[in-house]
């Protein structure tokens, strides 16, 4: 199964773990630094590029953690 995983992961934050366990049971784990990412290209800009990742790997299924000022109009082209 790919699972497309937009979170925050730092050494401390659960996400970490969580996208660990993933692909301890076999998953393909594409990790999508969303807060850092946002930080450094604008929320907008963010959003744009993580629906274009969506679009090319076509992932099973998209986990969205502490993706506080994500756009609704990204989620929707997500899923």
């Amino acid at each position: 199964m790919k699972v497309l995983f937009a979170a925050v992961f730092t050494s401390e934050s659960t996400n970490t773990s969580q996208a660990d366990g993933l692909e301890r049971n076999g998953c393909q784990v594409i990790r999508f630094p969303y807060r850092d990412l946002a930080r450094k290209i604008g929320n907008h800009n963010m959003d744009i590029a993580l629906v274009e990742l969506c679009k090319h790997e076509k992932p099973d299924v998209v986990i969205f953690s502490k993706c506080f000022e994500i756009g609704s109009w990204a989620v929707e082209e997500c899923n």
